[in-house]
């Protein structure tokens, strides 16, 4: 196993395994803004999709199926971003299959809840969002300057 593949395999367990353990030992309770309150959400974000465990599970084995098969023909930095969406969708996907729905735990500013799987996910997206903006940009300098 190569290093860098090595090190995104603890990345991944790492999130996976401190997801599931702070949706199980935290303390409820608040400091300042930031509380940690247990809440059960069987829908998406927001609560849309609610009840719709079946069509979550499907679309994210189908997510981690194509991530699995594009990872090795990608580069570092797209595979950096392919292990924080991994673990945050099976963190969750782990919840929707035992449970019926996922734990989400912490609110900042009154919002809606969240859980360090939904944490994983979005850093990942904007890994993505930065590779599309400014990679996809340094590759038309590159063509204009040829």
């Amino acid at each position: 196993m190569k290093r860098e593949s090595a090190v995104h395999l603890l990345l991944f367990l790492g999130i996976v395994i401190l997801d599931l353990a702070t949706k199980y030992t935290l303390s409820e309770g608040c400091l300042w803004k930031f509380c940690v309150s247990r809440a059960f959400n069987t829908g998406a974000s927001f609560g849309i999709f609610d009840g719709m465990t079946s069509l979550f599970i499907v679309v994210a084995a189908m997510v981690l199926v194509v991530m699995a098969y594009l990872y090795e023909k990608s580069n570092a930095r797209i595979k950096l971003a392919f292990v924080f969406i991994g673990a945050g969708t099976i963190g969750n996907l782990i919840n929707r299959v035992f449970l019926g729905g996922v734990i989400d735990l912490f609110r900042i500013f009154n919002s809606s809840s969240f859980n360090l799987a939904d944490l994983s996910n979005l850093i990942g997206g904007i890994i993505l969002l930065f590779i599309v903006f400014f990679d996809g940009k340094q590759e038309q300098k590159k063509t204009f300057k040829a």
